[in-house]
């Protein structure tokens, strides 16, 4: 009985293999990122991850694109309401004679 492979070197067969699969993750990620989720997004990388994972939970394969657009539209919101109860602080200071 020879020494038990990875199924990865049974189907690479060599060496390559293993640095393939040792560099793809972080050039996967670093490809694939800009083009789902948007490098103007300004989505916090863990926000990221959770919401891709939340997708993908919820729709299937679906959710790789809706968890994180989910995510975004929510951010969006947030800020324009926080925008608008500034605004509407600010101006109950102009009006009220202190």
């Amino acid at each position: 009985m020879g020494q038990p492979h990875p199924p990865f070197l049974i189907f690479w067969g060599s060496k390559i293999g293993i640095h393939f699969l040792a560099v793809s993750p972080g050039n996967v990620d670093n490809l694939l990122r800009p083009i789902l989720v948007g490098s103007d997004t300004k989505m916090p990388d863990y926000l990221v991850l959770l919401s891709t994972l939340g997708g993908i939970e919820i729709f299937g394969m679906n959710g790789v694109i809706l968890g994180p657009l989910i995510a975004a539209m929510f951010l969006v919101v947030w800020d324009m309401l926080s925008a608008s109860r500034h605004a509407a602080q600010d101006d109950t200071r102009r009006e009220s004679p202190d």
